[in-house]
């Protein structure tokens, strides 16, 4: 399908803690465009209580992740804008919408973006260990047959975790450590674009950012937040490569929320 939505879903942030919110950003519009900084943002966040980070020398490493695709239209929108800044992302894909959606799922593959498992099917609860099993032999054989390899990791819908790591399904379980709030952006309006696209890029070394390439407006909070994430010398890679080069080994047994240079939180 071409089309998305405005999302609207339930997500547990870490030991469900709420998000810190983010100051309001500028309702510039020239600037929204060109995504940099202007005298009007800085004196907007001054005015709120808050800083931009200055660019910095030393690069963070972001991990971005996307929910509930393939989207339609607007991951391809994603897409390209991701391969204009050279940044790498992990598409945490429903499993029953693999087939109406395959060929952004070999898009993504074959940009070396990572395809991952988001369940065969978005449900929160009633989820047996029998379930999680038959739903994830469903997922492996379903991608392989499609792109040749099976999922290496998962996300639970929802963040519901321990439904998939009681049940011992074998893969890591990627949680986050930042919410952007993109699934419940109440309407199109430069004001959220802003918000949402601040929470994105105002960020520390190693966090797993959760966004969904199912909400209708993903691309134009990424027109916004990858030139900011150029300037600040981000760099965007999939959770999969960082592990590997940080020679971290993801667990099977709890939730991963963030990879840093000292390892896994």
């Amino acid at each position: 399908s071409g089309e998305a939505v405005n999302c609207r879903v339930n997500v547990r942030s870490p030991e469900d803690k709420p998000q810190e919110a983010a100051a309001e950003p500028p309702q510039d519009p020239a600037a929204a465009q060109a995504g940099s900084a202007s005298s009007e943002e800085t004196a907007y966040a001054s005015e709120n209580g808050a800083q931009e980070d200055p660019v910095e020398t030393v690069p963070k490493v972001i991990y971005f992740t996307f929910d509930d695709g393939p989207g339609g239209d607007v991951t391809t929108e994603l897409l390209d804008l991701l391969a204009e800044y050279n940044a790498k992302a992990t598409f945490f894909l429903i499993g029953d919408r693999l087939e109406q959606g395959s060929y952004l799922v070999h898009r993504e593959y074959e940009a070396n973006h990572l395809v991952a498992s988001h369940n065969w099917a978005h449900v929160y609860d009633g989820i047996t260990a029998e379930k999680a099993i038959k739903w994830k032999n469903r997922y492996d054989e379903t991608l392989l047959d499609m792109i040749g390899v099976k999922p290496t990791m998962m996300r639970a819908p929802g963040g519901n975790d321990y439904h998939f790591l009681d049940a011992g399904i074998g893969l890591p379980v990627i949680h986050w450590n930042r919410l952007t709030q993109d699934a419940t952006a109440p309407e199109e309006t430069l004001k959220d674009y802003y918000k949402m696209a601040m929470r994105t890029y105002s960020v520390e070394d190693g966090t797993i950012i959760l966004m969904h390439d199912s909400c209708a407006y993903v691309d134009r909070y990424a027109e916004i937040y990858l030139p900011k994430m150029e300037e600040r010398s981000m760099l965007l890679v999939t959770v999969a490569d960082m592990a590997a080069v940080r020679r971290v080994t993801l667990p099977t047994d709890r939730s991963v929320n963030r990879i840093t240079e000292d390892g896994v939180e």
